[in-house]
Formats: structure tokens, C-alpha cells, sequence
């Protein structure tokens, strides 16, 4: 599978006036402009894959404007969140059904949790993705993974 049989397929790649390039809107970027700045470098290459055929390769400059923009945010971030991840004052939690931090936006304004941890296996899962709010927020709770192994080990 070539990359440009695909590039239209995957939510970080665009068509910018006939060539392809990571989309600047995308978490990529951000995250790649963020590595740039602490990093000190003016440029990196963005590489993409498929094992197939030439990678796409695309050189991205740092722009220092939307360093700016997204400072703010990360420092937020870094601050309420990263920094207690740091001292082990809290675990770095991702959402094993969509692979995403649990920790939202929403978060750091309200101070809610929107998430629940397993009492078994002590991973950590959106309330969305359980598909569960506040109000049907279970007191204690048990993955489906971990359940699924308490019953096969009963019937051993």
C-alpha cells in the first residue's frame, strides 16, 4: 500500500495546492511544534511510512506563532496535570478502549474526573467510551477485561 494510495485515508495528511503535507490543524503538529521549541530546532522532517514503496517526507519549519497560540494550553497542561504526573503524585492514565488521556479538557476547569479506574487492574476508562455519566457512575468498578478473567479463572 503506497502512501499516495492512502494519504486521503488517514486524518493527518492533506492536499495543499498539489502537494501533500501533515495537516496543520492536526495533533502532529501541534506536538511536533512543541518538540521543535523545547528542542531549540528551527526544522524536523515528518515521515510517514507505509512500508511499501517511498516514505513521504516533508520538512516542517517551526513557526513561532503557533508556538505562541498553543503555549498557553501546555502550560496549563503541564502545571494541572504533567507535573503531578512527575513527582508520582499521579499515574499517566490513557483510556485503553479509545487510547486517549483521561484526562479532558473539562478537567481543568471543573476539577470533575470524567472517568472511572478499575479496582482490578487499576487502568483508567472515559465515562463516554463506558458509556456511563455521572449520574450512572458506579461507586466501584470493575472492567469487562478484568471480569472476564475472574470468570474463567472460577471455572478452572
Amino acid at each position: 500500500m503506497l502512501i499516495s494510495d492512502v494519504w486521503n485515508k488517514v486524518e493527518y495528511l492533506e492536499m495543499h495546492e498539489g502537494k501533500l503535507k501533515l495537516k496543520r490543524g492536526h495533533r502532529y503538529y501541534t506536538q511536533i511544534t512543541g518538540e521543535m521549541a523545547m528542542s531549540g530546532l528551527e526544522r524536523l522532517f515528518f515521515v510517514v511510512w507505509t512500508g511499501k514503496g517511498d516514505p513521504f517526507v516533508e520538512l516542517v519549519h517551526f513557526e513561532a506563532e503557533f508556538w505562541q497560540q498553543i503555549l498557553p494550553n501546555l502550560v496549563i497542561f503541564f502545571k494541572t496535570y504533567l507535573q503531578r504526573v512527575i513527582l508520582g503524585f499521579r499515574p499517566l492514565c490513557y483510556c485503553p478502549l479509545c487510547d486517549s488521556l483521561c484526562l479532558e479538557p473539562e478537567e481543568f476547569d471543573n476539577c470533575n474526573e470524567n472517568s472511572l479506574q478499575c479496582e482490578s487492574c487499576f487502568l483508567w476508562y472515559h465515562w463516554g467510551c463506558l458509556k456511563i455519566d455521572e449520574k450512572s457512575c458506579p461507586q466501584s468498578f470493575i472492567c469487562s477485561s478484568c471480569n472476564h478473567l475472574a470468570l474463567n479463572d472460577n471455572n478452572l
